[in-house]
């Protein structure tokens, strides 16, 4: 499955584009787009002329390359200071999922032992701490 850019007057969806050995290659095109006069389509080749089966296939290939692709950008947004950020009196925080999963564990186990307060570190190493309420931190 490539990316293929035609002439919009020269855009077909099953075209034959070459013989190799006595054998007629086609080319299936699907999913065109027209951008600037031209058409910006997926393109595959097979030895035969392409078959409903077939354009099923490329289409299921491409909608697995976009479920890559946007699983991709869903991680890297929920790794970014979008989704993981907050601020506390006033200083920039941010924790990973699993971060804040052992943060809210560990709140929840305070709780449980009564206690009113916990501590957030922002920066361990430079001892950088805030006591907040139990309630609040959660």
């Amino acid at each position: 499955m490539v990316k293929n850019i035609v002439k919009k007057e020269d855009y077909q969806e099953i075209r034959p584009v070459y013989v190799r050995n006595g054998i007629q290659y086609y080319e299936l095109n699907i999913n065109p787009v027209e951008i600037n006069g031209e058409i910006v389509c997926l393109s595959d080749i097979y030895n035969h002329t392409p078959t409903d089966a077939d354009k099923i296939t490329l289409y299921e290939k491409y909608l697995n390359l976009c479920k890559k692709v946007k699983l991709n950008e869903i991680d890297h947004y929920d790794t970014s200071e979008n989704v993981n950020a907050f601020y506390v009196n006033g200083e920039f925080m941010w924790f990973d999922r699993v971060t804040r999963g052992d943060i809210a564990y560990g709140i929840d186990k305070e709780i449980e032992a009564g206690k009113t307060e916990t501590i957030l570190w922002a920066d361990p190493i430079k001892g950088q701490k805030f006591v907040l309420s139990c309630e609040l931190a959660k």
